[in-house]
């Protein structure tokens, strides 16, 4: 069954890049928001196996969803969530993520972990 990816980032270059490797991994279906309200409405909607969150976005901090997915697994499910950002956050902050890579990020470090989440049968 293709995985339900999420890419949350209000650069729109970075999202069409995330893309084009997330596609590159296999079967897929790809949801895209520059928007946290947009994201998290369609957090609501569908379960995503894997979530691309950026830190700022437009309308506020992504990593929030985060905060909510770890709260209410019942309502989210138990995606895969990648946190993105252009500094290292605190410690407390990275227990959100599954994952974590600083931008601008070298595809060498991304893609091994990418195809880790997208070969996972959970």
């Amino acid at each position: 069954m293709a995985k339900k990816v999420l890419i949350l980032d209000d650069e729109k270059g970075l999202r069409l890049i995330l893309r084009t490797l997330i596609q590159r991994t296999g079967e897929c279906e790809i949801f895209e928001s520059d928007s946290l309200h947009e994201a998290l409405s369609m957090c609501k909607s569908t379960r995503f196996d894997i979530i691309f969150l950026d830190h700022n976005v437009s309308d506020g901090i992504g990593w929030h969803i985060a905060e909510e997915i770890k709260k209410n697994p019942e309502s989210y499910g138990s995606p895969k969530v990648i946190g993105m950002s252009g500094s290292v956050p605190y410690d407390t902050e990275r227990k959100l993520f599954d994952y974590f890579f600083v931008k601008p990020f070298s595809v060498a470090e991304l893609m091994p972990k990418l195809d880790s989440y997208m070969a996972d049968k959970e």
